[in-house]
Formats: C-alpha cells, sequence, structure tokens
C-alpha cells in the first residue's frame, strides 16, 4: 500500500499564499514553511543562549515545517478570513479534521510521531511558531511595500503593530528585531563572496 503524506505535503509547493492580493514576488506555502522554520529555530537559540531560557528546538522546528500542512487539503486561507470570531472555531476544527487525515496517511507504526505534530503541541511550542509566522508575514509585507506595492501597505502596518507588541511582551522578538530584520530591509545586502 502507497502512503500518500508527502506527495500530498509536495503540493504545499503548488499552493499559493496571499490569495486576493497582488503580489510582486508570489509566494507559496512551502516556502513561507521554510522561512517560518528558520525564523523559529532562530528564536529558539536566541531564548537558550541570550537568556537561557529551556526550550525543545527539536519540537518547536518539527511544528514549524508542518504548522500549515493542512493546506495541502483545505488550500491556504488569509488570516483575515480564519481569524474571524464567525469563522475562527469552525476553521480549527475543520484544520484539526484535515491534520487528522494527513496523519492517516503513514504507516501505523508511524502515526504517534505524527499525532504528536499535530495535536499534542504545548503552548509553548505553538507560541513560538506563531510569532516565526506572524514575523514571516511582516518580512514578506515589508519587501512588497518596499518595492512599491501599496496592496500590502495596510498588511503591513497592522502587522508591524503586532509585532511590535509581541516585542514589548517577548525579549527574543526584540532580539530578534533589533539584530536580524534591520540588514533584511536594506535596499542593498552587503556581504563578502568567498
Amino acid at each position: 500500500m502507497s502512503n500518500h503524506l508527502y506527495a500530498l505535503l509536495y503540493r504545499l509547493r503548488f499552493t499559493p499564499r496571499w490569495s486576493g492580493t497582488y503580489c510582486i514576488h508570489t509566494e507559496d506555502v512551502a516556502q513561507h514553511s521554510h522561512f517560518v522554520s528558520l525564523i523559529a529555530h532562530a528564536l529558539c537559540v536566541i531564548k537558550k543562549k541570550i537568556y537561557n531560557e529551556d526550550v525543545d528546538v527539536a519540537k518547536v522546528i518539527t511544528l514549524a515545517l508542518y504548522h500549515d500542512s493542512s493546506d495541502a487539503i483545505l488550500t491556504h486561507v488569509i488570516a483575515p478570513v480564519k481569524r474571524h470570531e464567525s469563522v475562527k472555531i469552525s476553521f480549527q476544527k475543520l484544520k484539526g479534521i484535515a491534520n487528522n487525515e494527513i496523519t492517516r496517511m503513514v504507516p501505523e507504526k508511524m502515526v504517534s510521531e505524527y499525532l504528536a505534530i499535530f495535536q499534542e503541541a504545548d503552548e509553548k511550542t505553538m507560541n513560538i511558531v506563531g510569532i516565526a509566522d506572524q514575523i514571516d508575514a511582516y518580512c514578506k509585507a515589508k519587501i512588497e511595500v518596499n518595492k512599491g506595492n501599496n496592496d500590502f501597505y495596510q498588511i503591513y502596518e497592522e502587522l508591524e503593530k503586532e509585532i511590535q507588541n509581541l516585542a514589548i511582551q517577548q525579549p527574543c522578538v526584540r532580539y530578534f528585531l533589533e539584530n536580524f530584520l534591520p540588514s533584511f530591509f536594506e535596499k542593498r545586502l552587503t556581504y563578502r563572496y568567498l
């Protein structure tokens, strides 16, 4: 019997994000998941090495990689829709159903590992991934605005407020913003080739 999980997840590279919004640089869910994972890893390292916090880096990275897996079934739904009060609870249930379907696509002996990703993530792990998700959206919006795309201006302003509030609450976010984001938004990256 064939196990369809990775064939399904491979479709995330064909699942566009930001539907209904003009993008100068298109983005798919696989790209987004990659960058969320990178940012989540950075936040974990900052928490551990700068603030001496205990964090399970492997658990965070794994959840970050899989955090939008349900989009392979549901497609990508933009944040204002899935966060709207009239939809929020129903969408979470729908996402749970999709994740259960995904979990059933692996051999029985592997199911518990995937259940741990989709159903057993602790609040601290989910929080780090959620913050990384917002930072990635903020970076995307800033890039689009810097390229003159006014469709992202309101998105950027809203995300900047959220990110600044997170920076007040979470020292690791403030550290990330101060040490990594300034060069991210420069018009020209300066680095030396080997």
